[in-house]
């Protein structure tokens, strides 16, 4: 990557990560390049369920942000219209978790994403495609 490039990225990024939902929750965005982000969430007591686990809803918020940010590097703003996850393996409470997504389909009107979550040990938890609405041209 060029340092030109690496620095369109790195401004791309601290713009994204001023996000008012994702600062409360405390998503970031930790990369970012063309059709591909990275997000990462260090798990806190309240984003636990009763059971004292990470609620399912938390993971398909990470799995959602990931995909949406991967889809905004196209240079296009676009707004979730579907998200289909798939929980492969829980998590702990103390987890740090990391979303890693990649475009699939940038199309006039429709975008897809893929996304992966994984625990820091590499562990899949989950794995998400999300289908947006591509609302500049």
């Amino acid at each position: 990557m060029k340092k030109h490039d690496a620095e369109k990225w790195q401004q791309m990024a601290a713009e994204f990560n001023i996000d008012p939902f994702a600062t409360m929750i405390g998503m970031r965005i930790v990369e970012l390049d063309q059709g591909y982000a990275k997000v990462m969430l260090s798990l806190r007591p309240e984003h636990n369920s009763r059971i004292n686990r990470p609620h399912g809803g938390l993971i398909a918020t990470v799995l959602d942000h990931a995909c949406g940010n991967a889809l905004d590097t196209m240079g296009r703003d676009t707004i979730g219209v579907q998200l289909s996850v798939n929980y492969i393996a829980g998590t702990k409470p103390d987890d740090t978790l990391i979303a890693e997504a990649r475009v699939v389909h940038l199309g006039k009107t429709i975008g897809t994403a893929e996304a992966v979550l994984t625990r820091s040990d590499g562990t899949i938890i989950a794995k998400a495609l999300n289908t947006a609405l591509v609302l500049t041209p």
